[in-house]
């Protein structure tokens, strides 16, 4: 399997911005976490969960688009 080159996960920004002067801006905060939460929508309306995930089960590539990550422990669920 191929997939686009991220650079960095979501733990590996959070731990680089650690620094008092090197703070993510709000407002690409606020971008992440509208994609984490469309994605997770997006999965949970085909009946996919994901069941890890965690900052490191999340690439972030240069433009600040996100990508899940490691569907190893997910399962498909039926919602009766």
């Amino acid at each position: 399997m191929v997939h686009q080159y991220a650079g960095k996960d979501l733990h590996n920004l959070m731990r680089d911005q650690m620094p008092a002067e090197a703070k993510i801006r709000p407002d690409i905060v606020c971008f992440l976490m509208y994609q984490v939460v469309r994605a997770l929508l997006f999965l949970h309306s085909a009946g996919i969960l994901h069941r890890d995930l965690k900052p490191s089960n999340i690439a972030v590539d240069g433009e600040n688009n996100l990508k899940i990550l490691d569907f190893g422990m997910a399962r498909l669920y039926n919602p009766r």
